[in-house]
């Protein structure tokens, strides 16, 4: 009775193993998907040669099916299903920028898709040192993680709209 239960028990954990594994790896997969798309769009950008777009092109077309099946492979945790619907909703935010520097780009304004590629680079990177602050000086229990947040997705569609010639104006999205 005994060696049956743990014989179980073994195989239980071993399925797990392997569910967290396909995790994993499909959360690697989605993130190479996106490094592909935007080293495509770069390339692209650096030498106005389309062929360049194919990383980019290929990455578009798998991205979705790859965020499917890890929302399949976290159906039975829904914190990992909120992560997943943030990481989703960054994700197209990204691929949305991506899409209309290569807009830009086609319409022959290379020079104003790289300044936005610039900008918002340099605006993740204040986004990155806004939340070191937060955690060094735990003002997220101060002020929240949604302000913080919303602070920087200001920063970003500021620098944003002013490289594209346009005015901001911040609305609450949540």
């Amino acid at each position: 009775m005994l060696s049956c239960s743990t014989l179980n028990g073994y195989q239980q954990a071993k399925r797990w193993k392997n569910h967290t594994q396909q995790v994993l790896l499909s959360t690697e997969s989605l993130l190479s998907q996106l490094k592909d798309a935007e080293v495509g769009q770069r390339g692209y950008l650096l030498t106005n040669d389309r062929r360049y777009l194919q990383p980019y092109e290929q990455s578009i077309e798998i991205v979705n099916e790859t965020v499917t099946r890890l929302k399949e492979l976290t159906t039975d945790d829904p914190s990992q299903q909120q992560r997943l619907a943030r990481i989703n909703q960054l994700m197209l935010d990204r691929l949305e920028i991506l899409r209309q520097t290569l807009e830009l780009a086609g319409l022959g304004q290379i020079d104003q898709a790289k300044s936005i590629i610039s900008i918002i680079t340099e605006a993740i990177g204040c986004r990155a040192i806004a939340f070191e602050y937060a955690r060094e000086f735990d003002y997220s229990k101060l002020f929240g993680d949604r302000i913080i947040s919303r602070i920087s997705r200001f920063a970003v569609a500021t620098k944003f709209d002013s490289a594209r010639g346009r005015r901001t104006s911040f609305t609450q999205t949540e």
